[in-house]
């Protein structure tokens, strides 16, 4: 037996007492039956639940992964009771159920997952999530300068805009050098963001990943 945790980001009833679970980890993302979980006694009910951290032993003999031996770590409940946050939390996982990624990058997914769920500014922590997961699906954004005066951001070239340039940026000056900060900095560490910088940052993520993945997130329309 192998003791792993995970956050499980989506259930699923599964026969008639039990539960499909699928939990975000280390190594990638796995599906896990918490059988029994939907009966009012079992012991498996609490911990079977959307955002929820476990951890449980992972039997490498088994081609099919129950649910032993599970113990709660985090519930998340200062975000779940907030609806609108939940909801926002969720674009995350939308992705990571979406999108093709390489076994090595889960380690580190993981630990920015994390992160986020457990920084003060939940909302600024997923922009900074979603802005570092294009680099490791292969589309991060060119912050290089060439010495020029900046004028923007734009989604279309990937890449800032110069003064000089015929491209109407997306983004102005400012709001790129928010961008890089949201970018590059320790999601734990970012600043609060004011509500409409927010809505411009989330829109912004929406339409970078349309642009470049045609990735429609339903969690930001």
């Amino acid at each position: 037996m192998n003791n792993k945790e995970g956050i499980i980001f989506k259930v699923q009833d599964y026969t008639e007492n039990s539960r499909l679970l699928k939990v975000l980890t280390k190594d990638g993302i796995i599906t896990i039956n918490a059988r029994g979980s939907q009966k009012l006694n079992s012991k498996d009910r609490i911990l079977a639940q959307y955002l929820t951290l476990i951890s449980f032993n992972d039997d490498k003999n088994s081609d099919f992964i129950y649910l032993n031996n599970g113990k709660l770590i985090n519930d998340f409940s200062n975000i779940k009771k907030d609806y609108f946050i939940t909801k926002k939390v969720n674009v995350i996982f939308e992705v990571l159920n979406k999108v093709i990624i390489e076994k090595e990058h889960y380690n580190k997914i993981y630990e920015l997952t994390l992160d986020v769920l457990t920084s003060t500014n939940i909302i600024e922590g997923i922009i900074s999530f979603m802005l570092k997961l294009t680099y490791i699906l292969g589309y991060g954004m060119n912050f290089k300068n060439d010495g020029k005066l900046i004028k923007g951001f734009s989604i279309n070239e990937g890449s800032i805009v110069y003064e000089n340039s015929l491209i109407t940026p997306d983004l102005s000056y400012e709001e790129t050098v928010t961008l890089l900060k949201l970018t590059y900095g320790n999601i734990k560490e970012l600043e609060p963001l004011t509500l409409l910088e927010k809505n411009i940052f989330e829109k912004f993520i929406y339409k970078y990943y349309l642009d470049k993945i045609e990735l429609k997130l339903k969690s930001l329309e």
